[in-house]
């Protein structure tokens, strides 16, 4: 299913979702995402693509990452959807952000030896872990790239503050429009949305 910019939902096939993509690469929503918004080079992409990492895939309603984890590796979100998310009374929960192909939600943890919150798929996904040491040592031989995490971590930062007024401030129908803009502009930096619509991604139910 996907929902279409003039807000009507209509069936999506993987195909059409996946058309123009390379799939010869694990890392390659994490190329698509900063050449999108940067001029990489050829250098940096082909870094990018070397770094090592281990591939995990998980059901929908699964823990990539639980609070006060301490992990030694990034998750990269190679297909599926996924959010971050604190426990508040019984049980509930309160959701903090989503991510796609392309982020890596707790890139933060180089530098946060404990997570303040949790991680979990919003559909089946693959992750791939890619160690500390290596997104470091990327950071160290390209600066550039340094300079596209740190940007990325200011949007993310951005995003945030967006959704706290949507919290506070903003009724019903601003906070949707606000949703529903994010998500798609966010896709389309990896080629999974386009004018038409994208892929839905959230459950019937979550909280």
């Amino acid at each position: 299913m996907s929902v279409s910019i003039d807000g009507q939902v209509r069936m999506c096939s993987a195909e059409s979702r996946s058309a123009g993509l390379a799939k010869d690469n694990h890392l390659r929503h994490l190329v698509l995402k900063r050449q999108g918004a940067h001029d990489l080079k050829p250098k940096e992409i082909e870094a990018i693509q070397a770094l090592p990492h281990n591939l995990r895939t998980y059901k929908s309603g699964s823990d990539l990452l639980r609070e006060g984890d301490q992990p030694s590796q990034c998750a990269f979100i190679v297909e599926g959807h996924v959010y971050r998310f604190k426990f508040v009374r019984k049980g509930s929960r309160q959701i903090l952000s989503f991510h796609h192909p392309g982020d890596m939600p707790d890139l933060l943890s180089i530098h946060l030896s404990r997570l303040d919150h949790n991680v979990g798929t919003l559909t089946d996904a693959t992750i791939a872990y890619i160690p500390h040491v290596a997104v470091l040592e990327l950071m160290e031989r390209y600066p550039r790239i340094r300079s596209y995490f740190w940007r990325e971590t200011l949007i993310d930062a951005a995003i945030f503050r967006e959704w706290m007024t949507n919290i506070g401030r903003r009724g019903a129908l601003g906070r949707l429009a606000h949703l529903f803009c994010e998500q798609v502009l966010r896709l389309k930096q990896v080629g999974l949305a386009n004018e038409s619509g994208f892929p839905w991604f959230l459950p019937s139910q979550l909280g």
